[in-house]
């Protein structure tokens, strides 16, 4: 089979271009994307070169397919699947390609293949659109998960992308009250529905303002804004064996002063998200993902979307590419 998929060609360059696709085996299916969500920090740190170091080694691991979540629906199912038929909606991430020479997850790709057991029924009153942002809310409920956070505990959240975003819906479903930040005013408005408390301005502000409510500290801080010098002003925020939640992926080294952790009894998580369709499947109703889709773009527009998530990637909170609407 052949279709379409989004490519990232080399550093800085995104195509969408035609590609195979094989035949399914037996413990797969094929399905048909309706919407796949954009990760703009993920995917833009692809784009540039600096996750894991790709920038470095080029004919390694470009040409990249990019991509890692989506919703379709299933058109063939192979004769040992099970619990799957044609016609269901499903989330699922990567796919099988025919090329070998094309890295990446292809989880932009317009059909795809891949092993019945990752991908998962969309549950009842989830729309597609916002089930292709699946991996978002996974990366929230993995953050909120690890950290243990439990009932009328505090957690403060840096960062209203759509990671911070999600991050602060997880802890709320779990009982916490949140407070949240953000130095963009629209980013702070649309974190009214996903936090108790919101504040605008940078970081360390921000701990300024949480700490003149919490002396002591927080109980959890999660930051999602990417950045390795984020480490003490969330040390700072938190209270003595209180725990940091590292939401995002942070290109770099960081550098922590070890014996103020020490002392302190500092715990340290790194969520991810995006390897457990199943379980965050069933979580998505809980989730108020659709105002914060602040950019659909047409499949014939993803080389425009991707040239928005280079240079302005902060004008985005949730964005998606919705193949139904034209190839």
């Amino acid at each position: 089979m052949q279709t379409k998929a989004i490519v990232i060609v080399e550093p800085f360059k995104v195509e969408l271009r035609t590609v195979d696709v094989p035949d399914p085996e037996p413990h797969e299916v094929v399905a048909r994307t309706l919407v796949s969500g954009i990760s703009v920090g993920t995917e833009r740190h692809y784009i540039t070169g600096v996750y894991a170091n790709m920038g470095a080694d080029v004919p390694a691991h470009y040409p990249f397919a990019t991509g890692y979540q989506r919703c379709g629906v299933i058109d063939q199912v192979g004769a040992e699947v099970t619990g799957l038929a044609a016609g269901d909606l499903v989330i699922m991430g990567r796919s099988r390609l025919s090329d070998s020479s094309l890295k990446g997850g292809a989880g932009h790709i317009g059909i795809g293949v891949l092993d019945a057991r990752q991908a998962y029924k969309l549950p009842t009153g989830v729309s597609p659109v916002s089930a292709a942002l699946w991996a978002m809310a996974g990366v929230g409920l993995h953050g909120a998960r690890m950290t243990a956070i439990r009932p009328g505990e505090i957690v403060a959240v840096i960062g209203l992308g759509m990671i911070g975003q999600m991050a602060a819906q997880a802890a709320r479903l779990r009982g916490a009250r949140v407070l949240a930040s953000d130095r963009d005013a629209t980013r702070v408005e649309l974190g009214k529905n996903s936090a108790d408390e919101v504040f605008q301005g940078t970081a360390e502000e921000f701990a300024e303002f949480t700490l003149a409510k919490y002396p002591n500290g927080v109980d959890v801080v999660a930051d999602s804004g990417a950045k390795v010098d984020v480490w003490d002003t969330c040390q700072r925020m938190a209270r003595r064996e209180g725990r940091i939640n590292l939401q995002g992926y942070y290109p770099g080294v960081f550098q922590i002063d070890s014996y103020n952790a020490h002392v302190r009894r500092m715990q340290a998580f790194f969520p991810s998200g995006y390897d457990d369709p199943n379980g965050i499947a069933a979580e998505l109703p809980k989730f108020d993902m659709q105002p914060l889709i602040t950019h659909r773009f047409p499949v014939s527009e993803a080389e425009n979307a991707y040239d928005l998530v280079i240079r302005s990637p902060k004008e985005i909170v949730g964005a998606v590419i919705d193949w139904r609407t034209g190839s």
